[in-house]
């Protein structure tokens, strides 16, 4: 796929398109070392998980984007990414279990991408444990 392509895609533009400007190997690739932790972090890159943002999309049952409300807390912000890694305080606990003080204290569109481009492997691990973990809370709260 060209660029353009990708800055027409309504799914890809809101994550994907800010957050790798390059077609390389992303470095989170190499420096998570666990196959469990790549999958994670990998399925939350490309949207294939299970946040309301993209599984309101999907089926008979669609919902308009902006209805797609994170369910497990109170914000009424849409559930997305950005919402799931750095906002909802179901997961405050993991969130500082895992990831540095600075990314979700007056969270942001440039610190969240800043998180996910990350080279530092020590943080990218963490992101991915966070992100399996807190998608196991979440499961098991949704229930």
């Amino acid at each position: 796929r060209s660029r353009s392509d990708l800055q027409n895609n309504n799914v890809l533009r809101y994550l994907y398109i800010h957050v790798k400007e390059e077609f390389v190997t992303s470095k989170y690739l190499l420096n998570i070392k666990s196959k469990t932790l790549r999958k994670s972090m990998t399925r939350l890159r490309v949207s294939a998980h299970n946040l309301r943002i993209e599984t309101g999309r999907h089926g008979r049952n669609r919902i308009e984007r902006t209805e797609r409300v994170c369910q497990l807390c109170s914000s009424r912000d849409i559930e997305d990414e950005f919402h799931f890694i750095l906002k909802c305080n179901s997961y405050d606990q993991l969130r500082q279990q895992f990831i540095k003080p600075y990314y979700f204290r007056s969270p942001s569109m440039i610190k969240f991408i800043q998180l996910l481009n990350s080279e530092n492997m020590v943080t990218v691990t963490n992101l991915a444990k966070y992100i399996l973990y807190a998608n196991k809370k979440r499961m098991e709260l949704l229930r």
